[in-house]
């Protein structure tokens, strides 16, 4: 039962968004057909209790899906499932509708999510190639009716998600706007994914010390971290090494798990040694703790002051 009417906003020409208060859940939804070709989704919810719900899932050639936050348990009829959210990059592809059951577990979580549509031709136009990066190619080949991959989301497309989300222009400048949004993302995507597949090859006894010694200093200076460049230079690689072998070695990318290390560092500062929030942000490297608690909220679908 609603507590509130829900209410719609007309952002532009192109694009409605729909806000809801029911009971126990909390959020928006909007999607914007873009002349990219592109059509972006947004999503964000809050929710107080466990809940689920079950819908047909559409035909879809090419869907990019970011997320950050607690999300569902996502369970297609083929039997498999995926587990959304967490700062991680899902690639979806779906050549039949797809019976599917969501299923948010955990109440006082936050997710967001933000989705880019494209048909693969169009894509490949775009970008003015042939060839997708193999692991595209290897999901839009795929004989199974539905496939998702998922790789860690890079931080620089955390903070695209963030800008999507938020864009806050109305009007017509609102679709110029997302275009360049969806574009700059859509890029992004494909150098990620790019780098993942050159990434696959295997790493050298010497290569793999190299990278060893980059995360330990990572962990000793996590308040304080070199950058890329003094990151790389230090450790005796180039920084598409660094970056590539990072991903290989540890499943993510450099800073993508300086950031996860540093959360689960907070949580055990928070829970273990029963600091403030804003000395635990102090240690791990946020000197604003309001920025602190926001990472942290956006990793673990609550704030740091719910472990104290």
């Amino acid at each position: 039962m609603l507590k509130r009417p829900i209410g719609i906003d007309q952002l532009s020409q192109f694009e409605q968004r729909i806000r809801w208060d029911a009971d126990g859940t909390r959020g928006f939804g909007g999607t914007a057909e873009l002349r990219s070709g592109i059509k972006l989704s947004t999503t964000k919810l809050n929710w107080d209790r466990p809940w689920a719900f079950q819908f047909l899932d559409v035909v879809t050639p090419l869907k990019f899906i970011l997320c950050r936050g607690t999300g569902p348990l996502v369970l297609p009829e083929d039997g498999t499932s995926h587990l959304l959210g967490g700062g991680v990059l899902h690639v979806r592809r779906a050549r039949l509708a797809v019976d599917t059951r969501f299923v948010f577990d955990q109440g006082g979580s936050e997710f967001e999510l933000l989705a880019l549509e494209i048909h693969p031709d169009r894509l490949r136009e775009l970008l003015g190639v042939a060839l997708l990066p193999p692991a595209l190619e290897k999901l839009l080949g795929s004989s199974l009716p539905y496939e998702m991959s998922e790789q860690p989301m890079a931080p620089a497309l955390s903070r695209l998600v963030e800008e999507g989300l938020y864009a806050d222009a109305r009007g017509p400048s609102r679709q110029l706007l997302l275009e360049a949004k969806g574009l700059e993302i859509l890029a992004s995507l494909t150098d990620e994914l790019a780098l993942a597949s050159r990434a696959t090859g295997p790493l050298g006894t010497r290569d793999i010390e190299r990278l060893e010694q980059a995360r330990h200093l990572l962990l000793q200076r996590m308040a304080s971290p070199p950058s890329l460049p003094d990151l790389a230079r230090a450790v005796g690689l180039n920084e598409f090494k660094l970056k590539a072998g990072f991903r290989t070695l540890f499943g993510n990318s450099v800073f993508g798990y300086l950031r996860s290390e540093r959360m689960d560092r907070a949580r055990w500062l928070l829970t273990k040694r029963g600091l403030s929030v804003t000395e635990v942000a102090f240690q791990v490297g946020y000197a604003n703790p309001s920025k602190f608690a926001s990472a942290f909220r956006r990793h673990f679908g609550c704030p740091p002051s719910a472990l104290r």
